[in-house]
């Protein structure tokens, strides 16, 4: 696990925690259907996160995940090609609309 040394760069762990209440992400993980350790453990890791996973937490949180992607490099390490480059033009094509 990689250790955030900038002060000024957010984690998903964080950008998470920030957009629910306290008691709502103290049980994320019941909701996820994880253990608090795999959920804690994918929130900073969001590398491994899946796009099922992606999609739970973006009807959890309202918010589009898509559009943090890259921000939080969240499925890099499981999403094919293919599936990336689908979710990033999408994000693209409803930004110019």
């Amino acid at each position: 696990m990689q250790i955030n040394t900038d002060t000024d760069k957010q984690t998903f762990y964080q950008y998470v925690g920030e957009r629910m209440s306290f008691t709502d992400f103290n049980t994320l993980y019941q909701r996820l259907g994880f253990t608090k350790r795999k959920t804690t453990s994918l929130l900073y890791n969001p590398c491994k996160i899946d796009l099922a996973l992606m999609e739970q937490l973006s009807k959890i949180l309202n918010e589009d995940l898509r559009k943090v992607i890259d921000r939080f490099e969240i499925g890099y390490d499981v999403f094919t090609a293919r599936k990336y480059r689908e979710l990033t033009q999408l994000n693209e094509s409803k930004q110019v609309n």
